[in-house]
């Protein structure tokens, strides 16, 4: 995790158990460290990190460090969110989206 903000790190090593055997609902972000987008989306990710900690994994996902899961899901975007149910990709977002929108995802998953 990262600096107590509940978001989890996640890698190729990792994405198959936090993720896809996760027993709750996940959001993933894909992002790049270099990309202003994500300093965006930031702390809307926290936020919802936080608000739904318990209920929601929250994870990011950088797509300069490691490039098998981004290929198996036909990441191109900068900024691509994936939200998981049972293993299940049940929705995708490309590029920029709102706090009230996503948040809307995340409460559809619940």
């Amino acid at each position: 995790m990262n600096e107590n903000d509940n978001i989890l790190t996640l890698t190729d090593v990792n994405f198959q158990y936090e993720v896809l055997q996760s027993k709750q609902p996940v959001l993933v972000v894909f992002e790049t460290d270099w990309f202003g987008g994500a300093h965006i989306l930031a702390p809307v990710v926290k936020y919802l990190a936080e608000k739904y900690q318990g209920k929601l994994k929250v994870g990011k996902f950088n797509l300069d460090d490691y490039k098998r899961i981004p290929k198996k899901y036909g990441i191109l975007e900068m900024i691509t969110i994936l939200l998981f149910k049972n293993g299940e990709l049940m929705h995708q977002i490309f590029g920029m989206v709102d706090r009230e929108t996503l948040e809307e995802q995340v409460v559809a998953l619940l």
